[in-house]
Parts: C-alpha cells; sequence; structure tokens
C-alpha cells in the first residue's frame, strides 16, 4: 500500500496505490502529452519505480524513460539510486534493450556514475554471455540488486532461454557455471521446470527422440515446374 501527495494539473490529490491497475490509472494523466514533463510528477514516478523493483512482474518502459527525462531537465532532482534500480529492471526485459534506451537519456555528467558503470556491464556481460564475469560482477552489486525483488531468477530464466535456443546437451557443472554456481538440488528443480532431463552428470535439453524423429517435407511442384525441368536437361 502506497501514500502519494502529488500535483497533476494544478490540482492537489491523494491516493492509495497498491496494485498495477490503480497505478495505470494514476499514470495515464501523467504520461500524456506535455504534462509528462512536469517536474511535479517526479515523486510519484519514483515511487512507480519502488512498485516496480518490488513486484517483478510489473515494467513499465514508458514512465521509467519519462523519469529519466525529468531527470535530464531537472538535475537538482537527479536520484542515483532510483536510476539503479530502473536500469536494472531494464535488464530483467531481456533480450529487448531497454537498458540502451534509458541510458541514451541519461545525463551524460552520469552516465560515468560507478554503479551505473557497473550495471551497464552487467547487461554487457549477459548479452555476449560471459556469465562467469556477470555473476562475478553481480556479489559487487549486491546491495542494489537486493532492493530488487526477482532479479536473479529473471536473469536465470532469460539464461536459459539461451541454453534451450543453443545447446541439445550440456554438462550439469558447465550449466551450474552459468546459473551462478547453482546448487546441485536447486539446479534440479530448475531443470524440470525447463523440461530438461539430467542423466549421468548430462542436462539434456532436448529429448532424444525429438532428434532422431523424422520429419515430413511436404512440396507443391506444379506440372510447369516439372516440364521446364525436364526441358533443361535435354
Amino acid at each position: 500500500m502506497i501514500n502519494f501527495r502529488g500535483v497533476v494539473g494544478g490540482y492537489t490529490w491523494v491516493t492509495m496505490a497498491a496494485s498495477s491497475e490503480e497505478w495505470t490509472s494514476i499514470l495515464t494523466p501523467i504520461l500524456s502529452g506535455i504534462n509528462r514533463y512536469n517536474p511535479n510528477n517526479i515523486e510519484c514516478l519514483e515511487m512507480y519505480v519502488q512498485f516496480q523493483v518490488e513486484n517483478p512482474s510489473v515494467y513499465n518502459l514508458e514512465a521509467n524513460l519519462s523519469l529519466m527525462k525529468l531527470y535530464q531537465f531537472n538535475p537538482n532532482h537527479f536520484n542515483v539510486d532510483i536510476v539503479c534500480k530502473m536500469l536494472l529492471k531494464s535488464i530483467m526485459a531481456l533480450p529487448k534493450i531497454h537498458l540502451a534506451l534509458l541510458i541514451s537519456v541519461l545525463p551524460l555528467n552520469q552516465q560515468s556514475n560507478e554503479e551505473v558503470v557497473k550495471i551497464n556491464s552487467l547487461c554487457s556481460h549477459l548479452e555476449s554471455c560471459s556469465f562467469t564475469e556477470f555473476w562475478s560482477l553481480v556479489e559487487e552489486c549486491g546491495e542494489i540488486i537486493s532492493k530488487v525483488v526477482g532479479f536473479k531468477d529473471a536473469v536465470k530464466n532469460y539464461i536459459a532461454e539461451l541454453v534451450n535456443i543453443t545447446y541439445q546437451t550440456i554438462p550439469v557443472p558447465q550449466l551450474s557455471s552459468y546459473l551462478g554456481n547453482m546448487p546441485e538440488k536447486e539446479l534440479e528443480q530448475f531443470a524440470v521446470s525447463n523440461g530438461w532431463k539430467i542423466n549421468d552428470g548430462v542436462v539434456f535439453i532436448r529429448g532424444q527422440e525429438e532428434l532422431i524423429k523424422p520429419k515430413r517435407i511436404l512440396a507443391k511442384i506444379d506440372f510447369e515446374s516439372v516440364s521446364n525441368i525436364i526441358s533443361s536437361t535435354r
């Protein structure tokens, strides 16, 4: 439950926002037209960022971009903690390239901020599949990451998607390292949730029956095409 007092359109109002639906009704006038550049909206948008980081399934790029633009126009209101939370939420949206969009409107003098640089590196490591480097850096960013509920789970699910399209089989130790040295029992549960099977130290990403199953390919060939081929061989 969130208490908020703000100014929109010149009117002071108080609301209690407890759900995404209620937040949508609050944000609609804020993000409409020229009103999105009203600095009085900063406090409300910051509170919405906090709502996002407390709810893993909630994410709004438009609202976050609007807040980032307001920071750009009103540098005295800049809040690096809120910015870091927005950047981490954008990583949770991979493979969408939202982090690059947010950084593109980040004030230039803040792009070299130590925490911002680290979070940007986190995304780069994931995009290049440098998972060992990613998890090492996660340890360095532990304090800010701990404030974003579901961050590690979202990343592991993203890595699972990459594994699904890359591997047919993968050794258990290798997969464990990709997932931040995931413990054996947890890895077994993770494998089951992704439809994988573990046998003799190997994770089978796709069932063998799927790999060897013959596929029937149908192609329609009209008479004219056949006659042209026959003519060309004479």
